[in-house]
C-alpha cells in the first residue's frame, strides 16, 4: 500500500511541472475541437471526378460525405439529373447545379467574353446576331469551332461576348487559349 501512495505522490509532483499545462490544454482543445466537428455540419453529395456541364448525373459520379462549412444553396439528395454546370471532384453538388426531368434537362448556354487580343477578324457585331467562330494557328489549317453562337453583346473597343452551348463551350475555351479566333456573322436563311 505504501508503494501505491508513493506512485501517486510522485504522480501528482509531476503533474506540478509547469510544462504538462499546455500539453494537457492542447489535448482537451484538440478533442472539443473534434467533439464539436462531430456535431455540427451535413451530410452531401460530391462529385467523384471532373463533371461536365451537360452531363447526365448517375450514382456512380457522387459520394456522400460530411461537409462541415455551411453551403450557399440547398445540397442535391439525390444523383438524379442533367449538369448545368461543370463541377471539379471533390466539390458539393448544389440542387441548382442540376437540371431535373421536370424542370426540362436543357443545358443553358454560357456566355463567354473574347478580349480584343485574342481576335484576329471581326466584323463589326450587334446584339443577337448569329455568328461562327473559327481559329487560326500558325501552320495549320483554319478551324471551325464553333458552328452557331449569338453575339450577347456587341463588340466595344474590340472585345465581343458570345452566347455559345455548353457542347461549344469547351472547344471555344481550348481554342481562346490555342491561337487567335475569326469571328464570321452567319447569313440568315
Amino acid at each position: 500500500m505504501s508503494t501505491r501512495v508513493l506512485s501517486l505522490r510522485a504522480l501528482a509532483e509531476r503533474l506540478r511541472d509547469p510544462l504538462w499545462l499546455p500539453v494537457l490544454s492542447a489535448i482537451f482543445a484538440f478533442l472539443a475541437f473534434e467533439a464539436a466537428s462531430l456535431g455540427s455540419g451535413e451530410t452531401v453529395l460530391v462529385a467523384r471526378q471532373n463533371l461536365s456541364a451537360g452531363q447526365l448525373l448517375v450514382k456512380a459520379d457522387v459520394r456522400a460525405v460530411r461537409w462541415p462549412a455551411h453551403l450557399p444553396g440547398p445540397a442535391l439528395t439525390t444523383p438524379a439529373g442533367r449538369l448545368r454546370v461543370s463541377v471539379a471532384a471533390g466539390f458539393p453538388l448544389l440542387r441548382s447545379a442540376v437540371a431535373t426531368a421536370a424542370e426540362g434537362a436543357t443545358v443553358p448556354s454560357q456566355v463567354v467574353g473574347i478580349p480584343a487580343g485574342s481576335l484576329l477578324s471581326a466584323a463589326p457585331l450587334s446584339a443577337g446576331e448569329t455568328v461562327s467562330v473559327y481559329v487560326a494557328q500558325t501552320g495549320e489549317p483554319l478551324e471551325r469551332l464553333v458552328r452557331s453562337a449569338q453575339v450577347a453583346a456587341g463588340s466595344s473597343g474590340g472585345a465581343i461576348a458570345l452566347e455559345v452551348s455548353a457542347s461549344d463551350l469547351p472547344a471555344l475555351l481550348a481554342g481562346l487559349s490555342a491561337g487567335h479566333l475569326i469571328i464570321t456573322a452567319t447569313p440568315q436563311e
